[in-house]
């Protein structure tokens, strides 16, 4: 009768941690469910399943961030032929690119509420415009033609100047073109080389 009683002790103490182990599990498993969804706490580990669909009002969230999606590290996103990366919001979407470092520029696209789009360089707080190169490294850069044949090539159309004050002389072998006031309320069409000189190139009737 003993031994029937420490067999039977020893086999409810196994039974107890095989299912101490698989609530430990499913406990892990739900909070990761809750987390991903945005309650509290973090999200980590692999997505095995082929499809993930992100409803209405789920949030992925980090312990450290406040963005509604925080992506940790390089990550890729492997967007079908037919689809998209869609930012969509009522009035001024934006998609943003930026360093963690303070003195980084940062890329905006704004797709404004109106009749028309803008990309620009700003610096990480929004108050400071930054330089935006295009192609820094080489290659052509086309206005309404996808295969331009030079540094800048537009498409039929034409290059609007507004006036403004005339501008210092660029770098050896530069010219810049810019329209000026004459003074007399003409606008002149003027180059401006590197030696400083500056010569007109038409003026207004």
């Amino acid at each position: 009768m003993l031994h029937l009683t420490k067999f039977l002790d020893q086999a409810w103490e196994r039974a107890r941690g095989s299912l101490r182990d698989d609530l430990d599990h499913l406990e892990a498993a739900f909070n990761k469910l809750i987390n991903f969804r945005g309650e509290t706490g973090t999200f980590s580990g692999a997505l095995t399943t082929k499809t993930l669909d992100v409803g209405n009002g789920t949030e992925v969230r980090t312990a450290s961030t406040s963005e509604t999606l925080h992506v940790a590290g390089d990550a890729t996103f492997d967007l079908a032929s037919t689809g998209g990366l869609v930012v969509a919001q009522s009035a001024d979407a934006r998609f943003m690119v930026k360093s963690t470092a303070a003195s980084a520029a940062v890329v905006r696209v704004i797709s404004n509420n109106t009749a028309y789009a803008s990309i620009d360089s700003m610096d990480a707080a929004f108050a400071v415009t930054k330089d935006l190169a295009l192609n820094p490294n080489g290659g052509s850069v086309g206005i309404g033609v996808t295969t331009p044949g030079t540094r800048l090539d537009l498409g039929a159309g034409a290059i609007t100047l507004l006036e403004m004050t005339a501008p210092g002389a660029g770098s050896a072998n530069t010219c810049r073109l810019y329209a000026v006031d004459n003074g007399a309320g003409k606008t002149q069409l003027m180059a401006i080389f590197a030696s400083g000189v500056a010569q007109q190139l038409a003026i207004e009737p």
